[in-house]
């Protein structure tokens, strides 16, 4: 920590030279940067992204952060869930280690495997496909994700017996213990890179706004667990109580906002999966086989449809920021307050509901859902500079 990360990103930067001299020139600029200060308080990142924001905001469409690059052999990630699609697609192109597996491969693997001894709730219907978790925070995606609302990804390969944080924690452990031959450390880059190529040269963004919404729909489910768990020894508004004596229906109407823009964001996710689709049907994926009126057409739709799901967190940031800490902007994920850098969704509402502050709920529960209402509507009709 972060070695292992910043040998990842020198050899990333020859790969990229190396293709350089091969002629390749990425559609979109890639900025590579190692920051200072992380452990203090992720002090270079942050300083950066405050210093820059005037650009960024208008022009970044991702970040990748790669910080412990391997201290193990799992491989796992957290990110905005814009970008489930393309890290399972990237990590079935890319073999692990030296096998004849892919990296997808063995994180369905070793998923699968978790999963026969975890416990069975009532959420954790069996699926196949690997989680990508939320963010919390304790890296420098902080800042990007958080502050500015640019749609971030952090990678590594982790599992059991790191020796994170000590002495130990040396050149000599990694070689000889962690990573003999540095083949995790190798795969690694080589998933990096991928998914940075792709990023940067896809004429259309790789993001899916449908996995999102997936998502932000089970942040809705699991705050009203929240909600209810706690009426059911609260102190309510006498008119909360009154119009709904049973507690489900208590819990419900708390959220029935929320629940109304999620189902718009939802809805507005679709459209926008049919419109690619309809756009890759018209035209290929980029502009280069049509002419004329048809290509000013083609090259108009392209960026409509890539500016949609580009800038789509931007709309999810909150002018006043989370109550009590209004650096962090981002409505749908944060660092939790108590959790280290574990990470909380919905942060404002579960937050008051945890306190048992309703008013401050009930305030927060409409400004939240108008501003997932108001992203859904960007993703359906566009923002216009």
């Amino acid at each position: 920590d972060p070695s292992s990360g910043s040998a990842a990103l020198l050899e990333l930067a020859r790969g990229f030279g190396e293709l350089q001299k091969l002629g390749w020139r990425p559609r979109r600029s890639i900025i590579l940067a190692s920051w200072d200060a992380e452990e203090y308080g992720l002090v270079g990142s942050t300083e950066w992204v405050e210093d820059n924001q005037e650009w960024l905001r208008t022009q970044a469409i991702a970040y990748v952060n790669v910080d412990v690059a391997v201290r193990g052999k799992l491989f796992s990630s957290s990110a905005s869930p814009l970008y489930k699609s393309l890290l399972y697609s990237v990590s079935q192109e890319v073999p692990y280690l030296d096998t004849n597996q892919t990296v997808y491969d063995h994180w369905v693997e070793e998923f699968l495997q978790g999963q026969e001894h975890a416990p069975r709730g009532r959420h954790s219907d069996r699926k196949s496909r690997p989680p990508v978790f939320p963010l919390g925070s304790g890296s420098d995606f902080t800042a990007f994700n958080d502050f500015l609302g640019i749609s971030s990804v952090d990678l590594g390969f982790s599992g059991p017996g790191s020796v994170y944080h000590s002495n130990y924690d040396s050149f000599k452990f990694a070689e000889t213990f962690m990573d003999p031959g540095f083949k995790i450390h190798k795969t690694l880059t080589q998933v990096w890179g991928l998914l940075t190529i792709r990023l940067a040269d896809e004429p259309l963004v790789p993001f899916n706004p449908v996995s999102h919404a997936w998502d932000f729909k089970k942040y809705v489910d699991e705050l009203e667990a929240v909600v209810s768990k706690k009426l059911s020894g609260a102190h309510l508004p006498s008119s909360i109580l009154s119009a709904h004596p049973h507690r489900g229906g208590r819990s419900q109407k708390l959220i029935k906002n929320l629940r109304k823009a999620q189902r718009t964001l939802l809805r507005s996710a679709y459209r926008y999966a049919s419109e690619r689709e309809a756009f890759i049907a018209q035209f290929g994926t980029d502009c280069t086989a049509v002419a004329g009126a048809r290509q000013e057409r083609c090259i108009r739709t392209l960026r409509e449809l890539n500016d949609k799901v580009s800038f789509f967190e931007r709309h999810l940031l909150d002018d006043a920021g989370l109550p009590g800490r209004s650096w962090f902007k981002n409505v749908l994920v944060s660092p939790g307050l108590w959790k280290g850098y574990g990470s909380q969704t919905l942060p404002g509402l579960t937050e008051a509901a945890v306190d048992g502050d309703w008013k401050r709920f009930e305030r927060l529960e409409k400004r939240t859902a108008e501003i997932v209402k108001s992203a859904a509507g960007v993703l359906r009709r566009g923002h216009h500079h």
